[in-house]
């Protein structure tokens, strides 16, 4: 009998359990319901959180797209204003950059001895750019042939070239751009008389003829060249540019010559001033082409 309980222990102890559980469940019914019920949500609920953290996943996921298109829409708006505030900006630089010239340009013609006029430039020569410059005043405004016209910069005036043509209401000006415009200058360093020749060339530069063959540059030093006065168009002291080299003359073998760079720059010349000087050009009798 003993031998029989010990070789099959685990099959008497499976029914004595089981018995045991029947007896339980028909002496506490409630009870025994009850912890089925939890047992079911038990097994049930981790589903029912995975299914919950699912959509809370999925419903912060769409919320954040949205409120990254959102803020891109915001992004792209502001990049806009910008756009447009740099416009205004770049806008309002260049009304203060003009009328800082047309103060500059209306000082200088107060601060004249004579009647002068101011001009703007309206347009330029289309096949040489700086050869000739088209201003805003004619005939009209009391312009005429050869009158000379200068700019205002840094202070001090410099030479832009003379009136070709006029009509009624604009005037074309020849600049010293122009190979057939020569002006008599004198340098400061010394006060040698020669004369600059217009020269069509990409850079500033224009010729000065009539060098003496003694004269030489000091090492850092740029001569400055100006209007001798030997003109009834030109008043003596305007300015025309620097001297920056000396080379040998291609005309005269007594003379040298030597590159100038204007003071004036053409490609930024908003405002001119026209010299309105009473000289009839029938009477033309300058020196500026003296040999």
């Amino acid at each position: 009998m003993l031998d029989f309980i010990f070789n099959h222990k685990r099959g008497l102890t499976t029914f004595v359990l089981l018995i045991v559980s029947v007896m339980l469940i028909g002496l506490t019914e409630t009870k025994v319901g009850i912890s089925a019920g939890k047992i079911g949500f038990s097994i049930i609920y981790p589903f029912q959180y995975i299914f919950n953290s699912t959509g809370k996943g999925i419903n912060g996921v769409v919320n954040a797209v949205a409120e990254r298109n959102k803020l891109e829409q915001q992004l792209n708006l502001a990049m806009i204003e910008l756009e447009q505030y740099r416009k205004m900006l770049i806008d309002f630089n260049v009304i203060i950059k003009e009328n800082s010239d047309l103060r500059n340009t209306l000082e200088l013609r107060d601060s004249f001895n004579y009647k002068s006029l101011t001009a703007q430039i309206i347009g330029r020569d289309p096949v040489n750019m700086f050869d000739y410059l088209v201003i805003d005043k004619g005939s009209n405004h009391g312009i005429k042939e050869n009158m000379a016209v200068i700019s205002y910069k840094n202070g001090r005036k410099a030479l832009v070239g003379k009136v070709f043509a006029v009509t009624p209401f604009a005037s074309k000006v020849m600049t010293l751009k122009n190979p057939d415009l020569q002006v008599g200058v004198v340098i400061d360093y010394n006060g040698t008389h020669c004369v600059i020749q217009g020269q069509r060339t990409a850079d500033q530069n224009v010729r000065l003829l009539y060098v003496p063959k003694e004269f030489s540059l000091e090492e850092g030093i740029s001569p400055l060249v100006y209007t001798s006065g030997d003109s009834f168009f030109y008043s003596k002291g305007i300015e025309i540019g620097t001297i920056s080299e000396i080379v040998p003359s291609k005309r005269f073998e007594i003379y040298n010559e030597a590159k100038v760079t204007m003071s004036e720059d053409y490609s930024k010349l908003e405002y001119v001033l026209v010299l309105m000087l009473d000289v009839d050009k029938d009477n033309f009798k300058s020196l500026e082409n003296p040999f």
